[in-house]
């Protein structure tokens, strides 16, 4: 999946080169519209439908689902590492399952209401839509420290950086944010004014260093983000340029 981008859009997946070219779409579903999806691999996406009790493991390279996992509940947003899928199961819980569907540990969720979850490493990042905070835990389950401010609101999608630096999406503010990996420091580093009009979807490509950012507009942003130092404690030189856009048909 280096030299490809997959969007989810209703019940398929839209693949697409770096340049935002579109290569073909891959149809997982034939009434299911999808709600999460994850990377598994560079060939593997693991997908997950709005209010059904299954995740379904899509090979891109062969544009067929080749595996469907059945869960306990309705499974949500999704995120895989080091073979372990972490799922939100209908909001309140968080299942860690191994590629087979078995659940290894579960806890439950810091809040009513996630709705995007992100590991990184020995951490996950959780957003809550409603009360606007973001959480990190550690993997099994412990808030480490929250986030929240006035100024990003309705936070959804969220990333982070091979620094640990974490960005997430206020979509009611139209704005990204990017926080230091202990959540004490933080920044805006897109507005309302680079007009990503009510952002909600959000990857950091670590290898190039660009920030990938999808709107309910049916836009696709490309930021090339420059980093000063390994170490951001104060955010003060983190800058973003490059800007690079397109269509995409993305719901």
């Amino acid at each position: 999946m280096t030299n490809q981008i997959v969007f989810c859009n209703r019940n398929v997946l839209l693949l697409h080169n770096l340049d935002g070219n579109f290569i073909r779409e891959i149809s997982v579903s034939t009434s299911e519209w999808i709600y999460g999806m994850a990377v598994i691999s560079d060939n593997f996406v693991a997908v997950t439908y709005d209010d059904c009790c299954h995740i379904d493991i899509v090979n891109i390279k062969t544009d067929q689902v080749t595996a469907r996992i059945n869960t306990i509940d309705s499974c949500f947003k999704i995120t895989c590492e080091n073979e372990l899928m972490y799922a939100i199961m209908y909001d309140t819980m968080i299942n860690v399952m191994d590629m087979s569907g078995n659940v290894i540990r579960s806890f439950s969720s810091p809040s009513l209401y996630i709705n995007n979850i992100q590991i990184d490493k020995d951490k996950l990042l959780l957003t809550d839509c409603d009360n606007s905070t973001l959480y990190c835990c550690d993997l099994q389950g412990n808030v480490m420290w929250k986030f929240a401010d006035k100024d990003v609101k309705e936070l959804h999608g969220v990333t982070t950086d091979k620094h640990g630096n974490v960005y997430i999406v206020g979509s009611f503010t139209q704005n990204i944010i990017v926080i230091t990996e202990n959540g004490t420091h933080f920044k805006e580093l897109i507005s309302i004014c680079d007009d990503v009009t009510y952002p909600i979807g959000i990857f950091y490509n670590k290898s190039k260093d660009c920030l990938l950012v999808c709107s309910t507009k049916g836009k696709v942003f490309l930021f090339d983000i420059l980093h000063s130092s390994a170490t951001l404690q104060q955010l003060n030189n983190f800058r973003r340029s490059g800007i690079r856009s397109g269509s995409s048909p993305i719901l």
